[in-house]
């Protein structure tokens, strides 16, 4: 399954890779117990929503790959208002679905940063346009 995330252009998430277990952005996961595969919602290495548990190997890595093509991930982040602008622009032009989440005063300090996020199919497009 890495060479599939790799394809949307979601490898670099994958937190932890073994031979039963995928977890992605360490909140996302996938697992093979016994003959059962399970996809889970993670928040600090617990699993707070099963998604789903299956004997179908196949149907269980199609949902694990269709969550994370629709779900938010981050794209990049910068203190300049003007550069997320543009970045923005070019991501409206392309018809790429995305969100800004800006942090405002980090540490204290009166610094806004700001953080756009990409749908997932749409990850390695967006990254070859602000390239």
């Amino acid at each position: 399954m890495p060479d599939e995330l790799g394809l949307l252009g979601l490898e670099g998430f994958i937190s932890s890779a073994k031979n039963d277990l995928l977890v992605f952005r360490h909140d996302f996961r996938i697992r093979r117990e016994g003959d059962l595969f399970s996809v889970a919602d993670m928040e600090r290495g617990m699993v707070v929503d099963l998604l789903m548990k299956t004997a179908d190997e196949n149907a269980a890595c199609i949902f694990f790959l269709e969550e994370m093509s629709g779900r938010y991930h981050f794209l990049t982040t910068s203190r300049d208002p003007n550069e997320i602008a543009k970045i923005e622009a070019a991501l409206s032009s392309a018809a790429i679905p995305h969100l800004r989440n800006d942090i405002p005063e980090i540490f204290g300090k009166e610094i806004t940063c700001f953080r756009l996020l990409v749908q997932g199919k749409n990850m390695a497009y967006a990254r070859s346009i602000i390239q």
